[in-house]
């Protein structure tokens, strides 16, 4: 998988194709802090806000082009709702690059797998 990701790699510098890379993230102002190094005895405050979270599924490369859609829950339908959206953009054989989590793999991805193939994503 290592190497065969390299030569997509170069392919992608030598511009024979667009190499993307997707994954889901998400934001909020809740701090996060499991641990700290400190003195023995101090307390370390935050201040902090909080909000929503916030969850962003998109698609990134090594020229930073990148390319979100935000949604309150990624579902497998958003993710290929995003691959439709990239799938309209793109100008040459494309790339994407995303792992086997169950919302990148489901149904609604590889149900339009072919549709995507034929455009060169």
């Amino acid at each position: 998988m290592k190497a065969e990701l390299e030569r997509f790699q170069k392919m992608a510098q030598a511009g024979e194709i667009d190499l993307y890379y997707g994954d889901e993230i998400s934001f909020t102002l809740d701090p996060c802090l499991p641990y700290a190094w400190q003195t023995i005895g101090e307390t370390i405050e935050i201040p902090a806000a909080t909000s929503e979270r916030i969850n962003v599924f998109g698609f990134f490369n090594t020229e930073q082009d990148f390319f979100v859609l935000e949604k309150i829950t990624i579902t497998s339908e958003i993710v290929a709702a995003c691959l439709d959206q990239l799938n309209l953009r793109i100008s040459k054989p494309t790339l994407v690059v995303i792992d086997q989590a169950a919302i990148q793999v489901g149904q609604e991805v590889d149900s339009r797998r072919e549709e995507w193939e034929e455009r060169g994503l």
